[in-house]
């Protein structure tokens, strides 16, 4: 009897959680308090500091993690498409998929909770470029 009375509840729970409106809170959130917490940690940061360790920067080594960024950003790609790809085949377009675990990828690095935002960055953005695209 106990199960019969929370069953409705939980239904409430799961549609009010799988709206879009929810969805696209979630993920508003979450940037907010990375802007807020960047500006934070970048507090002490000056431009000035950040132009001379550029130009101290041999061109070589610049565009060698430059080059490991972007073959990094390839590979997760290529990862979280796979992933989507064995969980929900034909369901989501590769495109689609890559560019969402590029993009959960870029801001988790970012942020550095990678289970919070990645995720909430994945299953926003899928959906959103699933309607746009």
């Amino acid at each position: 009897m106990a199960t019969a009375e929370h069953t409705p509840s939980k239904r409430r729970w799961r549609l009010i959680v799988k709206h879009p409106a929810v969805r696209l809170a979630v993920a508003i959130v979450i940037v907010v308090i990375a802007i807020f917490a960047l500006n934070s940690l970048a507090a002490h940061v000056k431009w000035v500091d950040v132009k001379a360790d550029l130009v101290a920067a041999s061109s070589v080594s610049l565009l060698t993690a430059l080059a490991f960024t972007a073959l990094s950003f390839v590979g997760i790609s290529f990862y979280d498409a796979l992933a989507v790809n064995l969980v929900a085949p034909s369901k989501v377009p590769f495109r689609i998929a890559a560019l969402a675990g590029a993009a959960g990828y870029a801001i988790s690095g970012l942020l550095g909770v990678s289970y919070l935002t990645g995720t909430a960055v994945r299953i926003s953005s899928r959906s959103i470029l699933a309607r746009s695209l």
